[in-house]
């Protein structure tokens, strides 16, 4: 018998509960609104997670051909948390959902979630992290923007198009000084880099100057400038190559190192997380 589709709900502005139904039916509707009115009108549950290692280098994953940001680098993993019961139950599935990413996606098996900041230093310094991980969560927003580029089909052909997800966020950082797998068809490789490397790489902008034009501002003034640097290099490679087959723009962005909003956000979000250790 095939699989029972995976089931999300998703949550209005407010952070009421909206609708439930297959994910594989959700997201593509939150597109096509998020295209035609300029920003999702729901957000669906999701934890992501990025990974750290000693030497404070951030696994950054290279997605494969998926429907949502094909072949760009991002967080190390993330999943949507599947509905289990209705959406009036209290109980939390988050540390669950973000263990069976890990597991689905990256083959980490022992995770340790630390209870608060300094659980998370003491633990990092008393566990074996080649074999073991400790994941703090570091950040949880209801209406997190998440810039998305999807192949959507237009009058002169497929074109690969920016659009804006909401996402209910739980973001996790972990250090870890192990191997990853890919086992699940969601990665095909990735990069380990200093934040500042990364910044610089898609901004040109220093660390400091980065921090300056996204920290000690307005939420909405962030995303903005977030958004505004993060999609820069692709709009560039799009203007360049106007006019050529989705294919061939999907074999440059496979074979090119282009990054995704959500972990530009995620290192000016936890910068000072992200050190060696």
């Amino acid at each position: 018998m095939p699989n029972p589709p995976e089931l999300i709900d998703t949550y209005d502005r407010n952070n009421i509960y909206y609708i439930s139904g297959p994910r594989a039916v959700i997201i593509p509707e939150i597109m096509r609104a998020s295209l035609r009115d300029g920003d999702a009108p729901l957000a669906v549950k999701i934890v992501k997670a990025t990974v750290i290692n000693p030497h404070g280098l951030i696994y950054a994953v290279q997605r494969a051909q998926k429907s949502e940001n094909p072949f760009l680098f991002t967080t190390t993993f993330g999943e949507h948390v599947k509905r289990r019961f209705g959406p009036d139950e209290t109980r939390d599935y988050i540390s669950r959902t973000l263990r069976e990413g890990a597991k689905e996606e990256v083959d980490m098996e022992d995770i340790k979630i630390a209870r608060d900041i300094h659980d998370y230093e003491k633990r990092s310094k008393r566990l074996d992290l080649s074999a073991q991980a400790i994941a703090y969560l570091a950040y949880s927003n209801h209406w997190s923007l998440s810039v998305r580029w999807s192949v959507v089909p237009a009058e002169q052909g497929d074109r690969l198009t920016r659009w804006r997800k909401r996402d209910d966020l739980r973001c996790y950082i972990l250090r870890y000084d192990g191997d990853l797998a890919f086992i699940d068809g969601e990665a095909i490789g990735h990069l380990m880099m200093k934040p500042k490397d990364i910044v610089g790489e898609i901004t040109g902008l220093s660390m400091e100057r980065f921090l300056g034009r996204t920290n000690n501002h307005s939420t909405e003034h962030r995303e903005h400038a977030l958004e505004e640097m993060s999609v820069k290099p692709l709009e560039d490679l799009l203007k360049r190559n106007e006019g050529i087959p989705v294919q061939q723009l999907l074999q440059m962005l496979k074979e090119g190192r282009f990054f995704a909003y959500d972990l530009l956000a995620t290192i000016a979000r936890h910068h000072h997380l992200m050190k060696p250790f």
